[in-house]
């Protein structure tokens, strides 16, 4: 069985729902990046819309690794990468109390990705291991790893 007919047949949907979160996410903020990065431009600000691709590219990137891969690097690096963006973010600007629980959210949803990935993975590794020790390879009677 291919990890996308596991995906399809096999995962638990808590799983399912943990990796969506994060590669949705991760796609909001490429999504959010493209707007900035049109009104960066129509502005003339070039230097800063130059960043603003490089992070639009970044989380685009790793959001659909994230979602058509289940990729565990993905979410770890897009993960990280938006953290690392909070931190700098809050180190050089003065920022709402709204703006810091909204990053809190968002950390927690990428938290949730980069769980979701590893569960699957644990998840499709368990499924492979028990059919190989399974003398009928028989993947319609399969139940999702609990």
């Amino acid at each position: 069985m291919t990890k996308q007919q596991f995906w399809k047949n096999g995962v638990s949907g808590s799983t399912k729902g943990l990796v969506i979160a994060g590669g949705v996410i991760s796609l909001l903020c490429g999504g959010l990046n493209v707007l900035t990065f049109i009104s960066y431009l129509s502005m003339g600000y070039m230097s800063n819309a130059i960043f603003v691709a490089l992070d639009m590219v970044v989380f685009l990137a790793l959001g659909l690794g994230l979602l058509l891969a289940r990729s565990r690097v993905c979410a770890v690096i897009v993960g990280v990468w938006y953290f690392i963006g909070r931190i700098l973010i809050l180190a050089m600007s003065n920022i709402s109390y709204f703006t810091i629980a909204l990053s809190i959210i968002f950390i927690g949803l990428y938290v949730m990705g980069i769980i979701g990935t590893f569960n699957f993975h644990k998840e499709y590794n368990q499924m492979m291991f028990d059919n190989t020790n399974n003398q009928n390879n028989n993947y319609d009677n399969y139940t999702p790893y609990q």
